[in-house]
Parts: structure tokens; sequence; C-alpha cells
């Protein structure tokens, strides 16, 4: 659901969003920066790689409404509450 949700809001690639990290995220300034894209031309899960986009522009750092944040809270308490 998140990642429909994500997508939706946002207007990013599948790929821009599969190279998404924790560290991409800024839940006080609300922005969501794109530094990677997905790339796996073979198709097997070992041996995709996270590349810079094709062009500057696509490197670009957006804002997230309140809603994707309290989703991103939720999904990271839930998900990631036992590692920490």
């Amino acid at each position: 659901y998140l990642s429909f949700v994500t997508l939706a809001y946002t207007g990013m690639r599948l790929g821009e969003m599969l190279a998404l990290k924790w560290s991409n995220l800024n839940l006080t300034k609300k922005i969501l920066r794109f530094t990677k894209t997905y790339y796996n031309p073979s198709n097997k899960k070992t041996t995709y790689e996270l590349l810079t986009p094709k062009t500057k522009k696509s490197i670009r750092t957006i804002m997230i409404v309140d809603g994707l944040i309290a989703r991103f809270k939720g999904h990271r308490q839930i998900h990631y509450s036992a590692w920490f």
C-alpha cells in the first residue's frame, strides 16, 4: 500500500522508488530527495545496480504531504521497531 500511495502522491518513477533509502526522506522538513534509480537489465534479484539518473534534472527534491509522512512514520514504526 505504501508503495502505491508514494507513487501516486509524488509522481516518481518506479525505478526511483525502488532505489529509495531512509536517508532520502526528511520527515521534519517534509522532503523526499531522488538521487538514484534501480537498474536491472537481466531481471535477476542478485544483479541489480543503483545508478545515478540519466540526466541532472532527474536528481531532485520534492515536498511531500502530511498524509504521506504519517504513512512513512507508521511503516517505519511497524517494520523497524524490532531492530532498534
